[in-house]
């Protein structure tokens, strides 16, 4: 079972909200149940699209590891427990999902949907002679991440929400693993593609999920006054 970490009210004072702020709160609430919807919908698209790409993978295991990935975050996501602290803030509504997605566009051929909009296939591979050197980097990202979901479970959130803040596992050296696993198989994804536009997403994606992990980390304070405690003693800290 995760350990739960001592928990307390934020001891910061409450900001009293202007007319705006609060107008945006409640609209930013109103949208955050069609933009979960929306979510998984477009992740049903994206393990629909891999589905059908397995023909085109060089390799069955990376196949069979990013739809894994696929299906776990999906299953979590769904079977995750009630948020102690909900998103309330755009940024804590709008980013998390650009940031969940932004790995997957890695794959897709944006040259060719430019061009044919109706047709959406997986990116063509530049650098197929470093593939015995890529393959095992993209494995090992991608086992971190799943070993990062299957630890949290039901404390898996895309949106920045505080839920049981789960220390055991893979979390007692990695501190975020799910985001290190993350970076690792969109970097040999990007790098075995080998195309501008999947590096200039790729460092896209570094500095959102960056903003990403240090707004999560804020608002876990808020709830867990030990946080850095915890996070002092992992090997890997981001």
């Amino acid at each position: 079972m995760p350990r739960l970490l001592m928990s307390r009210p934020s001891s910061k004072p409450v900001k009293s909200l202007t007319i705006n702020e609060a107008g945006l709160g409640r609209l930013f609430a109103f949208i955050s149940l069609p933009a979960r919807i929306a979510g998984v919908a477009l992740f049903l698209v994206l393990l629909w699209l891999h589905i059908g790409q397995m023909q085109k993978f060089i390799s069955i295991r990376i196949w069979l590891m990013e739809g894994l990935l696929y299906f776990g975050l999906l299953l979590a996501y769904l079977l995750r427990r009630p948020a102690l602290v909900h998103a309330s803030r755009p940024v804590e509504i709008l980013l998390p999902p650009v940031c969940a997605l932004l790995p997957f566009t890695l794959m897709l051929d944006w040259e060719g949907f430019v061009k044919s909009p109706s047709r959406l296939t997986y990116a063509r591979l530049e650098n197929i002679e470093y593939y015995f050197v890529i393959e095992p980097v993209m494995l090992l990202g991608t086992t971190i991440t799943i070993f990062g979901i299957y630890t949290l479970r039901g404390s898996f959130s895309i949106l920045t929400e505080v839920r049981t803040l789960v220390t055991t596992g893979i979390y007692r050296w990695i501190a975020h693993p799910m985001y290190v696993g993350e970076a690792i198989a969109a970097l040999a994804s990007a790098t075995l593609r080998g195309q501008a536009d999947k590096w200039f997403l790729l460092l896209l994606f570094f500095v959102l999920q960056y903003w990403r992990m240090k707004n999560e980390e804020a608002k876990l304070r808020e709830v867990y006054f030990d946080y850095d405690d915890w996070k002092k003693n992992t090997l890997i800290k981001l």
